[in-house]
């Protein structure tokens, strides 16, 4: 076995859609050496191993035209499918800027217009989960090989089959963290100017009531790996009481008894 030492200024752990786009991101800041670590491999991991059909936001130059505000749809979101579980900022944290990371992806090369389409734009919006149509519909299987893609050009530095341990503190601020390579049993010690944890929910943490493990919404990966090392590094968590208020789903990966439950569809806010 090897001790394999790396330095770097930015560690981001986890190669799914939020870690690439991290990686990427912080590769704009002009001489910022970025290293992400993947358990698995950067171009097939994460929840979108395989392609997603979907993601929701508030989209401006579509919803303005079809007389919606982000706060029709932040409503719309906290009445229905957050079951009244609801941070207001977080929310629009996430809903105010997704159209900005759809916009960087489009110039990457994911195609998200599409001809036969009415929606200003050429998208495709639909109602799915919510009464505001939120749901915008696209073919996303290259999405992980083309963010990985776009992180080697940039010159992200990405270490695959390594799964993260521990994170390491220093006079009590992080400054590192420990992972092992999966197929070699080789240690890698990273240092690094700032960390990011990137590693998925925690919805793999038991089986579902089938006792089946393959039969989920949520890969097996999903194991927690990084809020378990941030718990022990001693750093805040927030988030977790809305794990299981997605659809049902919780720590067993795909016990969703809310499946044909009208509120999936069709929600009060916006009637």
């Amino acid at each position: 076995l090897k001790v394999i030492p790396v330095e770097t200024d930015v560690l981001v752990i986890g190669g799914g859609l939020a870690g690439c786009m991290a990686a990427i991101k912080a590769s704009e800041e002009e001489g910022v050496r970025v290293t992400l670590v993947d358990k698995s491999n950067t171009m097939r991991s994460g929840c979108a191993a395989s392609g997603i059909d979907h993601t929701w936001a508030y989209f401006p130059p579509v919803h303005e035209k079809m007389g919606y505000t982000i706060d029709d749809m932040a409503e719309d979101h906290r009445q229905g499918t957050a079951y009244g579980f609801f941070r207001r900022d977080l929310f629009f944290l996430v809903a105010g800027t997704n159209f900005d990371r759809v916009l960087d992806l489009e110039r990457w090369g994911v195609n998200f217009r599409y001809e036969d389409s009415k929606v200003p734009g050429k998208f495709r919006i639909v109602s799915q989960f919510h009464s505001v149509p939120t749901s915008f519909n696209f073919d996303g299987e290259p999405l992980k090989p083309t963010l990985a893609q776009e992180a080697k050009r940039r010159g992200v530095s990405i270490i695959n089959r390594v799964q993260m341990i521990d994170l390491i503190t220093t006079d009590g601020q992080i400054s590192g963290a420990v992972g092992v390579n999966v197929r070699t049993g080789d240690i890698y010690f990273f240092k690094a100017k700032a960390v990011v944890l990137s590693s998925g929910r925690s919805n793999r943490l038991s089986r579902n009531p089938t006792g089946f493990d393959f039969n989920t919404r949520m890969p097996s990966p999903m194991s927690g790996d990084g809020t378990s090392m941030a718990i022990r590094a001693g750093l805040p968590i927030i988030g977790v009481e809305f794990l299981s208020n997605i659809l049902g789903l919780g720590a067993c990966g795909n016990y969703n008894p809310n499946y044909g439950d009208p509120r999936n569809t069709v929600q009060p806010a916006a009637r």
